[in-house]
């Protein structure tokens, strides 16, 4: 699929739903939903020179739209030094009291516990740590990873992992910067401050300073999507998310997760979302074709709505399983492991048609 990046030029607003009271923010998403992309894309593609938008609803819904995921950008030439992408969830991080800036990581898997019959489990299996784990706290650990951190997980995930804080920093993101700010209203008239007539907002930074002193570095950030739809122009200035911020729109080449060159050992895969999931089911999709889902590990809900451009109207409010959820997988009898991989690599597991168009639940598939 071509590849496209968008760069905020200020802070991005994607509002999480909540109502903004008086005296509170108006929040904004820790990261925005696919189908906020879709509904980017979907709007340059129906604008014509003047401006117009001449799609019909059902037209513009059947544009395909992959993503969005992190990009780290080069400060000096604007091309893109690395994908970034939501941590799978099958691990655990401990962080040693006397070696605070160190931090562990450890494996998740199904595995049988003694004491607990299938009645109580149900049909997915439980999961726990492979190995032991040290005595303490837990920590989720950084919310995003490099794709080379990501590809040596999916390929060969190891029991224990502890790297160097310094690699631990080069291979991660902690999460993006969340920026408020304080609005105030203007009188239409005399284009002057109302009085009592403030607002806050709160928004996503691109750009975050590292360093100490007067000495400091930028790095740069921007979303990375995929959409083939040959409408859409090759370098563009967009409206994304609340407040009519702008954002640089451009075409890329070669930022696209490749699958690693790795055969499958054994009959049991693991699916990984990179975007959240809508389900029929709730957290779980349907069993894959030639496999069987066997354990599940999705941490709580993330809740979607949005603009229904047919009915003139709100969408409904629906659940979404979070991106990094993760589900294993047993291969039936006979099933090709590779050809398996193949096939769900970047794919979408969500149920419904639309909301695979919309970039719901794109998966990456790695050994069990």
């Amino acid at each position: 699929m071509k590849t496209w990046l968008l760069e905020p030029r200020d802070t991005l607003l994607v509002g999480d739903g909540r109502p903004a009271y008086a005296g509170s923010p108006m929040h904004t998403l820790p990261f925005p939903w696919p189908s906020s992309l879709a509904g980017l894309a979907r709007t340059r593609a129906g604008l014509d020179a003047q401006g117009v938008f001449g799609m019909t609803p059902a037209e513009a819904l059947q544009i395909e739209v992959c993503g969005p995921w992190l990009a780290e950008l080069d400060s000096a030439s604007d091309a893109v030094t690395r994908l970034l992408f939501p941590a799978p969830q099958d691990c655990v991080w401990h962080r040693h009291e006397d070696e605070k800036d160190s931090l562990t990581r450890y494996r998740l898997a199904p595995r049988a516990y003694e004491g607990l019959h299938d009645a109580e489990l149900g049909e997915l299996s439980m999961i726990g740590p492979t190995v032991a784990l040290p005595e303490g706290k837990l920590r989720s650990g950084p919310r995003f990873w490099t794709w080379a951190m990501l590809r040596d997980w999916l390929a060969a995930p190891s029991n224990v992992y502890r790297p160097e804080p310094k690699t631990l920093t080069s291979q991660t993101v902690e999460a993006l910067s969340v920026e408020a700010r304080v609005h105030v209203a203007l009188d239409p008239e005399l284009r002057t401050a109302s009085d009592g007539q403030l607002f806050a907002t709160e928004g996503l930074r691109f750009h975050e300073a590292r360093g100490e002193g007067f000495v400091k570095s930028w790095r740069r950030f921007g979303l990375v999507f995929a959409c083939d739809d040959a409408r859409l122009s090759r370098t563009q200035v967009v409206h994304l998310g609340g407040e009519r911020r702008l954002s640089f729109m451009r075409p890329i080449e070669g930022a696209w997760p490749t699958r690693p060159d790795w055969q499958p050992r054994g009959r049991r895969l693991r699916l990984v979302l990179l975007t959240p999931g809508i389900f029929d089911a709730g957290f779980c999709p349907r069993d894959p074709e030639g496999g069987r889902i066997v354990a599940a590990r999705v941490d709580r809900p993330e809740v979607v709505s949005g603009w229904d451009i047919h009915a003139g109207g709100p969408k409904p409010t629906r659940r979404m399983a979070p991106a990094g959820s993760v589900y294993w997988v047993e291969l039936d009898e006979g099933v090709n492991a590779a050809a398996f991989v193949e096939r769900y690599w970047m794919r979408s597991l969500s149920d419904q048609a639309q909301d695979q168009r919309d970039g719901f639940g794109i998966c990456v598939v790695g050994e069990g």
